[in-house]
């Protein structure tokens, strides 16, 4: 062993050396550079201030970036209380920054927010639609938050609610209003600034852009339900030309297998087989719609209206909007028997064809965001006491890739431009139900052509049929967990024949 001995540091170099290098390494989603240096921070920095106190007082701290000194001054609001002053302490800083327009701390500005937004709101009758991830980004645009409550014309306000409050969220960070009958017809808008004319000029802006944003909003909204009213074949048939995954076919190849899934899965459930298969093929259909090409975060909400407007049965409108949740762990789960038997096909489809192509999750990295489908897929089973044992289901959905991936085979060696004499012959048994070994489609080219560039590997569902139970099983084990069961009780259960029942 070695003694090694290290002196003593004053604190004030201490803490320049770690602030210089946490500056230049703080990881920022987007950071920017300005001027001439090669610093990167959020925004253009103007001023450090760093003091150190203890019982003989306060020091200023040397801390040096750039062209940047610390000292022990700061300033407030550039525009209701410009220039600068020093500060002795956190308390004085915090005090000076308030007195100077500046409230230093997000959650303050946060409920101040909510606080003068629910009062204006009440005033007229009205309250604030709740929106924690909107109330948390104004908190953070904010000095000194001045809440402004505006009207929406009365020519949007036949678009759907999640239309307004989506746009309005999106485009300009506006609060959503609702009136005494449910209906969005108001906003709240947070300036920076108390303005002379108490916010007049700035609403009156803001109700110019709003206008122009809405108008948008209401064409995609006209144009869509064009479409919808003739049946949505032209969204059906754009998403021939949308790729889900490069090995795993189409959109509308994916909705093939789901509504087929679904079929399987429906007296599972509960559910009617031709709703939920008519269901399956209507939920994906609004991703071509110009609405949810705005507003990728409407896909589904904006399915059931348009489901609607084509004259489909509630249930079967309600499978657009639900087949996608639970989309988080504190996330409703669908409880209608036909969005319940979409939601499941949705989720088993994906898990399979991931696991079929060897595109699993590995340690933090989930692109295809796979473990909340598998959580997704038990808890609706779980919260709707579902017996639905998945194993099978997963060979089901198993051979349906596999039978697209033999029909693009077959096209792609067909259409390759061979002389008829030398095309490859394609070789499958003809029941992949019966003969699960034999199932594999041979390529072969009297001209020794390479044909792999049209051969996508898939695995055979034995081999990872069992790693991919594990993986929901593990899932399992969490939820369980949530839900107060002992692991040991849970352990103990899994070890039990039938724990593909989850």
């Amino acid at each position: 062993f070695a003694v090694v001995q290290k002196p003593g540091r004053a604190a004030s170099a201490i803490i320049a050396e770690v602030l210089e290098s946490t500056i230049r390494i703080f990881p920022w989603p987007k950071s920017m550079r300005w001027g001439a240096g090669n610093l990167r921070w959020v925004r253009p920095l103007q001023s450090i201030l760093c003091i150190l106190t203890d019982e003989a007082g306060t020091e200023v701290v040397p801390v040096t970036v750039d062209h940047f000194t610390a000292s022990n001054t700061t300033e407030g609001h550039r525009f209701m209380a410009p220039g600068r002053f020093p500060v002795s302490s956190f308390d004085d800083y915090r005090a000076k920054l308030l007195r100077a327009k500046v409230m230093l701390d997000a959650e303050d500005r946060a409920a101040h927010i909510w606080n003068d937004a629910t009062n204006a709101a009440f005033a007229v009758g009205g309250a604030v639609v709740p929106d924690a991830g909107l109330l948390a980004e104004v908190a953070g645009l904010v000095e000194w938050p001045v809440v402004l409550m505006g009207q929406i014309g009365t020519d949007f306000l036949t678009l759907p609610a999640e239309v307004l409050q989506t746009s309005m969220r999106e485009h300009q960070k506006f609060f959503s209003v609702k009136n005494a009958q449910g209906q969005i017809d108001r906003f709240i808008t947070v300036a920076n600034i108390e303005a002379a004319d108490a916010g007049a000029t700035i609403l009156a802006g803001n109700q110019k852009v709003l206008s122009a944003r809405l108008s948008d909003a209401r064409f995609f909204w006209e144009n869509d339900l064009r479409v919808a009213k003739a049946g949505m074949g032209e969204w059906a048939e754009g998403l021939r030309a949308v790729t889900f995954h490069n090995k795993l076919g189409s959109q509308a190849d994916r909705i093939d297998r789901i509504a087929a899934l679904a079929r399987e899965i429906a007296p599972m459930v509960g559910a009617d087989a031709d709703d939920a298969e008519q269901a399956a093929r209507l939920a994906k259909l609004d991703l071509r719609s110009a609405m949810v090409g705005e507003f990728p975060e409407l896909q589904g909400v904006m399915g059931r209206y348009y489901a609607l407007a084509a004259g489909e049965p509630e249930a079967i409108a309600n499978a657009a909007r639900d087949h996608y949740s639970p989309l988080g762990p504190s996330d409703a789960v669908p409880s209608e028997p036909v969005s319940v038997a979409v939601a499941l096909a949705d989720k088993i489809d994906t898990l399979t064809g991931f696991w079929a192509i060897d595109e699993k999750p590995t340690g933090s990295k989930d692109p295809f965001a796979l473990r909340r489908a598998a959580l997704g897929d038990i808890r609706t089973k779980a919260l709707n006491g579902l017996n639905v044992p998945i194993s099978a289901l997963i060979y089901t959905a198993y051979w349906q890739i596999f039978a697209l991936w033999e029909r693009d085979a077959r096209l792609n060696v067909y259409n390759s431009g061979w002389p008829d004499d030398g095309r490859p012959q394609l070789v499958a048994s003809p029941d992949p139900k019966v003969d699960l070994e034999k199932r594999i489609l041979h390529l072969y080219s009297p001209y020794g052509k390479n044909l792999s560039q049209w051969v996508v590997q898939l695995n055979h569902p034995d081999t990872f049929v069992p790693d991919l139970l594990s993986f929901l099983h593990d899932r399992l084990k969490v939820f369980l967990r949530d839900e107060g069961i002992r692991h040991d009780v849970i352990d103990a259960c899994l070890a039990m024949p039938g724990n593909d029942d989850l």
